[in-house]
């Protein structure tokens, strides 16, 4: 008796075709009459085992190299820190460059004609019109007042200037619980305008004091810096 092939799978390896079995059924054989020609039968069915056997073997290999190249990727998250735009001498924004030395004090007052900073990129760091993505972002700001008998308030903004020269803003937000001269970080996550065709940066401070109270900004240790990408 011997069990016949009912159903092979092949796989090529190198280009070859080999064929491992699986049996789904058996039938008997009656005796064949001439014994050299069931003796031939019975060693090229004991070939096609073997070849079945390393058939097996070889897919065996190739499943374990599979998992092996799988389990050996790995998946990695990276996290990629937005640019940050420091106040600088003579009213610039510098993008990631933090200015060097001591840092400047510029003063503005509350409402008048003379309460706000701002500060824009250069034209040598102009950006050309670009498309950028919505930020989340926070302003970074060291500041002084003159009279801190009660919290004072700045009102920050952060935008750009299009190749068509308009100045629009991208985020801004009040602060009103400056306390005591110290540097104060103030989240900013509400879009006004999605920046695109981006030439220039832009970052102002109002002060929202009477117009006697002064303030100073310390450049260099203020800065906007984006912290994440919105929705």
């Amino acid at each position: 008796m011997y069990l016949r092939c009912r159903k092979c799978l092949g796989i090529k390896v190198n280009k070859k075709q080999i064929y491992y079995f699986y049996f789904l059924s058996y039938e008997k054989t009656p005796p064949m009459k001439a014994r050299s020609s069931y003796s031939r039968r019975g060693t090229t069915m004991k070939k096609m085992i073997v070849v079945g056997i390393l058939g097996m073997v070889l897919v065996s290999l190739a499943s374990a190299g599979l998992v092996g190249f799988l389990s050996d990727s790995a998946s990695v998250e990276v996290t990629v820190e937005g640019p940050e735009f420091y106040t600088a001498p003579s009213n610039e924004l510098w993008m990631n460059e933090r200015p060097t030395g001591s840092s400047t004090d510029n003063l503005f007052y509350g409402r008048g004609n003379n309460n706000n900073r701002e500060y824009i990129m250069t034209d040598g760091d102009a950006l050309g019109g670009i498309d950028f993505y919505d930020p989340e972002l926070e302003f970074v700001i060291d500041i002084e007042v003159s009279n801190l008998t009660i919290p004072r308030g700045v009102d920050l903004e952060f935008g750009f200037i299009a190749t068509n020269g308009n100045s629009r803003p991208i985020c801004s937000t009040q602060f009103l619980n400056i306390g005591e001269n110290d540097t104060y970080t103030i989240p900013c996550d509400t879009i006004i305008t999605s920046p695109e065709n981006v030439d220039k940066f832009y970052f102002s401070i109002r002060g929202m004091a009477n117009e006697d109270i002064k303030y100073i900004l310390k450049t260099k240790d203020s800065y906007v810096k984006i912290i994440g990408v919105l929705p």
